[in-house]
């Protein structure tokens, strides 16, 4: 299963190419301009010998073959039109050499340069008369067509000249087109859609000339073309840091196994998601004290809001289905304020923590009291609640007692809470809030 920083890189590439991420602007030129230019740099080629004499197509209108839409100043083209390929010659083992030409092979495609790690080389008088044509220029774009077929990289002055090996496709481009725009479309999954659709073969799949030539390309104009590598390369670089988030709550689960997301608080709690792990173990009753609920009697309830009345929060009111009662504002003798953490201590939602609205809450939820607010992040004692210690208490008052019964707030007194520098909450807050919302797919993926 692809990860959740995989499919977004693969949602960006083809929403790039079907002109989903940057504005049509008229300065932009007609697309016609790249159509001709293309049709005269490949009738070039093929009078220099360097491509079979085959018609240009042009802009393809069957609508029975383009497989979505894209905007008006666009147009569809096979690759064979908008670039010149070429895969390298198969050569035998006899032919290679200590030293001459480098050959290059897949080793030397690993990174976005072609290089000459894992090269063979060959005779010069040899590549002379009979591998001259396939020499590598500088600039080209070389992808790898067979096995590793995920592989692109540009010709620089390290492998300008070299012979790309069989399997390797080496492409120029017509018409001006922009390279960098070229190589985000071979990464696109419309790309790989049509290469699963050509591949041939049998333990190792593979495709080549002949599959390319029937392989469609959307062209925008190429000043668009220009706009679109400028923000996939925007949008890519904050899917990376996502990526180093998301590398780290696997190495998180791996290291707390079972539920990520108590993993990942229990981690918090622990110090293990910042830099500085110092802190001062107290009892929770030195820092806190708990105040019930109250509520008056429900004949003075009413279901809709009205001057002179506040709303009486229960704990369903902070699930997927509130029911919102109000009662006299005289009457509400516990209320809170937006953002006031409280604790569910009844029945199946004890456990349950809530970041409070402005009101009142009934008996069956109590508010955390800071003794001393100064020292705390409010955020991070809300997480606190969430974590092991407070959630395994709440289980052994479950286990021990009716669950109806709850707890009173002396139990909770003697759990033990980790107090960090007010600027090490504040930077553990920061983490966590940007951990927990991914958990739920990581989860599922893991």
């Amino acid at each position: 299963m692809a990860s959740i920083s995989q499919e977004l890189r693969e949602a960006v590439l083809q929403a790039a190419i079907q002109g989903k991420l940057t504005e049509q602007l008229p300065e932009d030129g007609d697309i016609s301009q790249v159509l001709n230019a293309c049709e005269a740099d490949k009738a070039n080629s093929i009078e220099q010998g360097r491509f079979r004499n085959e018609p240009f197509r042009g802009k393809i209108i069957d609508d029975t073959i383009i497989p979505f839409d894209i905007p008006e100043t666009w147009a569809w083209m096979f690759i064979s039109d908008m670039s010149l390929f070429q895969e390298g010659p198969g050569i035998l083992a006899v032919d290679f050499r200590k030293s001459g030409v480098p050959l290059i092979r897949i080793a030397g495609m690993q990174s976005k340069v072609v290089s000459l790690v894992g090269c063979n080389y060959l005779d010069p008088n040899m590549v002379q008369k009979r591998w001259n044509h396939f020499r590598l220029d500088l600039g080209d774009i070389v992808i790898s067509t067979s096995a590793s077929m995920d592989k692109i990289a540009e010709v620089t002055e390290e492998s300008e000249g070299a012979i790309p090996y069989t399997g390797l496709i080496r492409f120029k481009m017509y018409g001006g087109i922009d390279k960098e725009f070229f190589k985000l479309f071979l990464q696109s999954p419309f790309y790989m859609h049509q290469v699963d659709e050509q591949k041939a073969g049998g333990m190792i799949k593979h495709y080549g000339p002949s599959h390319l030539k029937k392989m469609m390309i959307p062209i925008p104009p190429v000043p668009e073309q220009h706009r679109i590598v400028a923000r996939v390369e925007e949008l890519m670089a904050k899917i990376d840091e996502l990526e180093k988030i998301e590398n780290e709550l696997k190495a998180l689960h791996q290291a707390f196994p079972g539920d990520m997301k108590a993993a990942l608080l229990q981690a918090a709690m622990q110090g293990k998601l910042t830099s500085n792990s110092d802190y001062i173990e107290y009892r929770y009753g030195d820092l806190f004290d708990i105040s019930g609920g109250s509520q008056p009697s429900k004949s003075y309830f009413i279901d809709y809001p009205k001057d002179g009345y506040i709303q009486l929060y229960q704990t369903r009111d902070y699930g997927p289905k509130p029911v919102p009662v109000y009662i006299p504002k005289e009457k509400a003798t516990k209320r809170t304020k937006t953002g006031d953490i409280l604790l569910a201590r009844y029945g199946g939602s004890l456990g349950k923590v809530f970041l409070a609205q402005e009101g009142a809450y009934n008996v069956a939820m109590a508010k955390v009291v800071f003794l001393n607010p100064s020292i705390h992040d409010n955020k991070y004692v809300y997480y606190y609640h969430l974590a092991s210690e407070y959630q395994n208490f709440c289980r052994r008052m479950s286990d021990s007692r009716s669950a109806q019964a709850g707890f009173n707030k002396e139990d909770i007194y003697d759990l033990t809470y980790n107090l960090f520098s007010l600027a090490e909450q504040h930077r553990i807050v920061e983490r966590l809030d940007k951990l927990l919302p991914l958990c739920d797919s990581l989860q599922t993926e893991l």
